[in-house]
């Protein structure tokens, strides 16, 4: 079915309308999950007792675990984070890791510390030394990546 020229035109305001709806949904859904990512930062962070930090934060996609990620920076510079958020929807896992200086110094590395969760549960990914993102394309294996991200943290720790 063509629609006529002049109907087209007048179908474009509510259409735009609707866009701009859909899109401000989006960015609210969005600072709600990094609201809540940050919120669950915090919380482990004020009951972590030392060491690295391997979490899973349910619900957050990648810019929210970064988030997470600044939070943990600002509140425990010296702490390894290592971050696993799984989208069973989607059916994929976000992940994400700061490593403070004085650590990678002893040999643990946010790209390959990332690398090794993201291969447990069917992905890839990597970074700079200090920062890392990686995403799997299982999310059922979320319990995979975090048992990786421990065994590639002690292996790190044995190594220096």
């Amino acid at each position: 079915m063509t629609l006529p020229a002049s109907e087209k035109h007048a179908l474009q305001a509510p259409i735009e309308a609707l866009r701009e709806q859909a899109k401000a949904a989006r960015r609210q859904g969005e600072a709600a999950g990094r609201d809540a990512a940050v919120a669950v930062m915090h919380m482990l962070l004020d009951k972590h007792s030392g060491g690295a930090l391997i979490a899973q934060i349910d619900g957050a996609d990648a810019p929210a675990l970064l988030a997470a990620l600044d939070v943990a920076k600002s509140k425990a510079p010296e702490t390894a984070v290592l971050l696993v958020s799984p989208d069973a929807e989607a059916g994929k896992v976000s992940i994400a890791a700061r490593v403070p200086q004085s650590l990678i110094a002893k040999g643990l590395k946010a790209g390959d510390w990332v690398k090794a969760a993201a291969q447990a549960c069917g992905g890839s990914g990597g970074g700079k030394p200090d920062m890392a993102q990686a995403g799997g394309k299982d999310a059922s294996k979320v319990g995979e990546a975090i048992d990786a991200a421990k065994a590639a943290k002690a292996l790190a720790a044995k190594v220096s």
